[in-house]
């Protein structure tokens, strides 16, 4: 990501990328890298010069080794903000899915990114009304949500994509009112999970890439991808700074700016104030 806040992933972080930094299928020995990894893009572009984070979306669960999770955590440039979709939290509807994984893999998963990667943010990827899905097999998704607690979900309702095996072979049975009350259920469990963890940052000083302004705040990402909104006169745009969290909400958070950290010969200031932060409504 660059000072103005635009990500690179067109550039650097999909799949097609990382295909060729290993070398397609085929092609010729002298141009392949079978040894490399993720863990080694994520290397070799930290040294770029200009690029003040680094993000990557979105790793298999299969694919998400202790090297990346190390490497996540040990370069400064690489934002804690993991991206592992898990679509569904029964067994039997993964089978179906060919994930080619269990829930109980995946829940282990978690638990080795929170012990990895100190402050993590863990996103993930829900399809709700797959074929053939049951209530008590969406009772299960529920579940996972609930007690895996990630920081955002995104959610979507199963429809079928043509030429996918899907879309050939199984019947997609699922109501559609039955398929969007499921969405409402778990938009509503994931709205309360949100806020109560960003609640957290309540009064924390945190990194925000400002990327533009939005009426008329100033809006950026701290290092956790959270939208942070912040008041300010200053020409904010473009630059690494930190704010404190004045409020905080499920889809984002505001705060006061307190000082321009970007690695820039020059620095934004701004006048000495006082502020009041009401803390767990007090």
């Amino acid at each position: 990501m660059d000072r103005y806040g635009y990500d690179w992933r067109g550039e650097l972080g999909n799949s097609a990328t990382v295909k060729a930094f290993q070398g397609e299928p085929g092609a010729d020995a002298s141009t392949r890298h079978p040894s490399y990894d993720l863990a080694d893009l994520l290397r070799a572009v930290h040294e770029i010069d200009g690029l003040w984070r680094i993000r990557f979306l979105t790793s298999h669960p299969n694919y998400m080794t202790d090297r990346i999770l190390e490497t996540v955590r040990d370069l400064p440039k690489v934002c804690p903000h993991i991206e592992v979709p898990i679509q569904a939290g029964d067994d039997d509807v993964l089978e179906r899915m060919k994930r080619g994984y269990t829930n109980a893999q995946y829940r282990a998963l978690i638990e080795r990114i929170r012990a990895i990667v100190p402050a993590v943010a863990i996103n993930t990827d829900i399809i709700v009304g797959f074929c053939g899905e049951t209530a008590e097999q969406f009772e299960r998704t529920v579940e996972i949500v609930r007690d895996l607690k990630f920081d955002k979900v995104h959610l979507a309702r199963y429809s079928p994509r043509p030429g996918t095996v899907s879309e050939r072979r199984m019947a997609d049975d699922v109501p559609e009112a039955e398929k969007v009350r499921r969405h409402k259920l778990l938009e509503t469990l994931q709205e309360q999970i949100s806020a109560e963890i960003n609640q957290r940052f309540l009064g924390e000083i945190v990194e925000v890439l400002v990327e533009d302004k939005h009426k008329g705040k100033w809006r950026g990402r701290n290092r956790q991808n959270k939208l942070v909104f912040i008041e300010s006169d200053l020409p904010l745009r473009g630059r690494l700074v930190e704010a404190q969290i004045t409020w905080t909400g499920p889809w984002s958070m505001q705060g006061r700016f307190v000082r321009d950290i970007s690695p820039l010969p020059d620095k934004i200031s701004a006048p000495r104030s006082t502020f009041t932060i009401a803390l767990n409504g007090g």
